[in-house]
């Protein structure tokens, strides 16, 4: 590209297609940092904006190249075949126009292209964001016909037209043994055309399998398999190469080319000297060749065109200057390393990072004969009976590989997943809720270490980390273990010396425990008791038990369990406390009795923290509310939504996703705001066998769940399955408030009516708790 913008004699035709050519080849190389995070993070974090110009330009740089290539090959055939109308035909100023046409009709696509793509949830991955391609309904219509049309423009056609070019010209340089009279003039001409040749022929290799695989996919349902993976990665791979191919092609197929790469990589003094010399003695002696007449120097101007169409660098061409010529080639190999690294792309699937051994699937049944190593529990009468259970040092051991790929991943599935409970738990219509993802994802992991048969394989689906080529007689399990270090992982990042995040678990049982399950308690827990009960009296068993949390949990935790069955194995239940500083303190003489509206008609008086400072917001016109980003730690954060006057919150978390929440996060701005919230603490707790039951899954938990990985008790039966959220904001801060400035317009947000909000995690933006204020005074 360089060359040819440097030098007015290298704008000919067939160099201005190359030209074209490179130019495509370098917009597909610019996405290449872009694709490369996505594939690496198996998620989209770039936006919208970014998203549409990338699926763009894969689809300009897809039909201006082989609509390019296409030129090129009739180019070439007009060159050889039809020498006399090449004259005019064959023109830098006509390369240019078609150039500008093949854009044009590359733009018929690539425009639509980049309206219809978007980033969405990718409901495979449990809702990770994914860059691509939102059709019209119906979707698979649209889909399988733009797969089609593709197929047809810039494959078929042009694989077409280029094949009967080269048949047409390989018959015209067989059958005529000089094409213009002069045996120099035509080896240039068939070593141009041999080049072309080769750039197209390579095209064509790298392009016609992905081509295939996308016409049969979109034509015939093709079963998910390993094989069915690895041929889709090698194809796209294959096309990517083409892109790396191409600066290869040119330099090495083009004598030009190579003469500046030999002078680059061994240049000699006298070799430039002589040739200095070689051109001197051609300049004196071309005396006679000026006196010919006007009409005689159009004449071999004529023939020299015909017969070479200026497509060579003359010999007397000066080279450019050695430093330019060295970033050039620089630059070269430097775009093949990166697109060859690029083109050997792999989305990672969440399972591939939590793959448990080999990953090879299992029968579902074959589990059930598995002996279960069991370990003997604490009887809760014991004297040592409220010292937490000994904690192994091998077992809280943190994954060190891909540990951040890892916690985002993981971070994506348990918000999906959080959301998907928090919207159950709205329909009981409680003032006020709370709830954690982190805790209930958690709490779900940790008896999948323990189940068997069909129900691990819908633990596995429903946490999201199931394997695409799975089938529902084959398996592949995930290593749970690893998932619960993650988990605590992402707990464990919350700044202790501002904010605390504690994990207790108490599990009570009638038989002997599952090493792996007491094992996974300890991977998610900061404290756990693992005891041994009898729940044959169930209240005095239960009264028991709450004495023994209460007296365990510092008096915090009372009267937890009601109503336990005496046909129940294990009772599980698991408490999150947050205990939170904001990040710029509320001053306590700022702070007095205000009205909360709870609907329409009815307010109560609640004390109200009041601050003026720089925050972040967005005000939400399409769904009617504004979005608060209060910070608190320097690792995390609350996402406040509140509705707008005369607006309901019901509407709001209906389509509260992922999605959502990604793109207030994207478009929050700052400003100086005068802020008013209601001071509260809060705390609930939350029956996940319940929540699964209105979910329609009650066999994940319930009793026709199969648990015989939890102990070697038959038909084991899970109790109470119990979560304890604990919320508690002082109005301290680690910074002080910013002061007023003078001149600087303040806007005031009163949140005095119903809100939700959602406590996360700053690095990985995982969502430790999910809230929403009713009632303040509850």
């Amino acid at each position: 590209m360089y060359v040819i913008i440097r030098y007015t004699k290298m704008k000919t035709a067939t160099n201005i297609y190359i030209f074209n050519l490179a130019l495509a080849d370098a917009l597909a190389t610019s996405t290449l940092p872009f694709q490369s995070v996505n594939y690496l993070m198996g998620t989209w974090p770039f936006g919208d904006v970014l998203c549409k110009m990338v699926m763009s330009i894969d689809y300009y740089n897809m039909f201006t190249s082989i609509f390019t290539l296409t030129t090129m090959s009739v180019d070439r055939y007009i060159a050889v075949c039809h020498p006399v109308k090449a004259l005019d035909f064959r023109t830098p100023r006509n390369a240019k126009i078609v150039n500008v046409c093949n854009w044009i009709l590359s733009s018929a696509i690539a425009l639509p292209v980049m309206v219809m793509a978007s980033t969405v949830m990718d409901n495979n991955a449990l809702r990770l964001i994914d860059c691509t391609l939102i059709f019209p309904h119906p979707a698979w219509y649209w889909e399988n016909l733009l797969k089609i049309c593709v197929f047809i423009f810039a494959f078929i056609m042009p694989v077409l037209i280029i094949t009967v070019c080269y048949g047409l010209m390989i018959l015209r340089l067989k059958s005529v043994r000089m094409l213009s009279g002069s045996k120099e003039k035509d080896r240039n001409l068939r070593r141009i055309t041999r080049m072309v040749l080769v750039v197209v022929a390579v095209f064509i290799v790298c392009w016609t399998p992905i081509h295939i695989f996308v016409i049969i996919k979109a034509l015939v349902s093709i079963p998910n398999s390993l094989l069915q993976t690895i041929t889709w990665h090698f194809c796209i791979a294959l096309g990517y190469t083409n892109s790396c191919l191409n600066p290869v092609l040119y330099a090495f197929l083009d004598e030009n080319f190579k003469r500046c790469f030999r002078k680059f990589c061994v240049p000699t003094s006298s070799g430039l000297d002589g040739q200095n010399s070689v051109r001197t003695r051609k300049q004196n002696s071309s005396g006679p060749t000026l006196e010919r007449t006007n009409q005689q120097f159009e004449v071999d101007l004529k023939r020299y065109k015909a017969s070479s169409s200026s497509e060579d660098l003359p010999q007397d061409f000066p080279q450019p200057e050695r430093p330019n010529m060295r970033e050039l080639a620089g630059n070269l190999l430097l775009i093949c390393l990166l697109t060859a690294v690029a083109a050997n792309r792999v989305y990672v699937h969440p399972f591939s990072l939590f793959a448990l051994g080999n990953s090879s699937c299992e029968n579902t049944h074959a589990l059930v004969e598995t002996p279960v190593e069991v370990i003997s529990l604490t009887p809760i009468e014991a004297r040592n009976a409220i010292e937490p259970d000994a904690r192994n040092c091998t077992n809280a051991e943190k994954p060190r590989q891909n540990v951040i790929q890892r916690t985002s991943v993981l971070a994506q599935l348990l918000n999906a997943l959080g959301l998907r409970l928090y919207g159950i738990l709205r329909t009981q219509r409680a003032p006020n809720t709370l709830f954690s993802p982190v805790n209930t994802y958690g709490a779900l992991v940790t008896f999948y270490l323990g189940a068997s048969g069909t129900t691990s394989s819908e633990l596995q689906k429903l946490l999201g980390l199931g394997k695409e080529t799975d089938t529902a007689d084959c398996v592949s399990r995930f290593d749970g273990h690893m998932v619960l270090r993650t988990l605590q992982n992402i707990n464990s990042l919350i700044d202790g010396a501002t904010d605390e995040l504690r994990t207790h678990v108490w599990v009570f049982g009638t038989a002997n425990l599952s090493e792996s399950f007491t094992r996974g308690i300890q991977d998610f827990s900061d404290t756990s008791y693992t005891r041994a009960v009898n729940l044959s009296q169930p209240l005095q068993a239960q009264a028991q038990l709450n004495s023994f949390i209460q007296t365990t949990s510092a008096g915090k935790i009372k009267n937890l369990f009601q109503n336990i069955s005496s046909s129940s194995d294990l009772l599980f239940a698991s408490s999150v406390h947050f205990k939170g500083n904001w990040r710029t303190a509320f001053k306590p003489e700022a702070t007095s009795l205000q009205e909360f509206w709870i609907d329409d008609k009815t307010s109560v008086m609640v004390p109200v923290m009041t601050h003026t400072g720089h925050y972040k917001y967005l005000d939400d016109k399409e769904r009617k509310c504004t979005i608060l980003k209060l910070a608190l730690s320097k690792k995390a954060y609350m996402l406040l939504v509140l509705p707008h006057e005369g607006s309901n919150l019901d509407p709001i978390e209906d389509k509260l996703t992922i999605d959502v929440i990604s793109k207030w996060s994207q478009h929050l701005k700052e400003g100086f705001l005068e802020v008013s919230l209601p001071k509260f603490s809060m705390n609930a707790v939350s029956d996940l066998k319940g929540i699964l039951s209105d979910m329609r899954l009650p066999t994940l938990l319930g009793t026709g769940a199969d648990f015989s990985q939890l102990s070697r008790k038959e038909h084991f039966t899970v109790g109470k399955v119990l979560n304890k959220v604990v919320f508690e904001m002082s109005e301290e801060g680690s910074e002080e408030q910013d002061k007023p400035q003078d001149g600087k317009v303040v806007m005031k947000l009163i949140v005095n009516r119903p809100f939700c909000f959602a406590i996360m995690e700053g690095n990985s933006d995982a969502i430790l708790l999910l809230g929403r204020i009713g009632d303040p005074t509850l």
